[in-house]
């Protein structure tokens, strides 16, 4: 994720150890070409099942404003509390990036 923190935002801030266990982000800053507004960075990896499946974990009770998932060709930018909302509506835990490329109204693909 350094990659996307170098070409992708300006005046950046690290969260404290203390921040990313209790608040669950990784960076802040702006996302420069793009917004305007200084946001919380999601950055946690993509991991795998014992599948081979690919998947993010994440938190409802995150302090981020957004949520950066990693694909080979791109970056994809998640509004945090969209993606609480669409949880706590449809009562999965488990959502496809498809879905929230197709559903979610907050979306942000920059390709690398």
């Amino acid at each position: 994720m350094n990659k996307f923190i170098q070409d992708n935002l300006k005046d950046i801030t690290y969260a404290s150890q203390q921040q990313k266990e209790e608040e669950r982000w990784d960076v802040e800053g702006i996302l420069h070409k793009r917004l305007n507004q200084k946001l919380k960075f999601d950055l946690s990896p993509i991991m795998h099942n014992n599948m081979g499946q690919q998947y993010k974990r994440g938190n409802i009770f995150s302090k981020s404003d957004k949520m950066v998932i990693e694909s080979l060709k791109q970056w994809i930018i998640v509004d945090t509390q969209e993606l609480h909302e669409y949880i706590k509506k449809h009562k999965k835990t488990d959502i496809k990036l498809e879905d929230i490329l197709k559903d979610f109204d907050w979306n942000i693909v920059i390709n690398k």
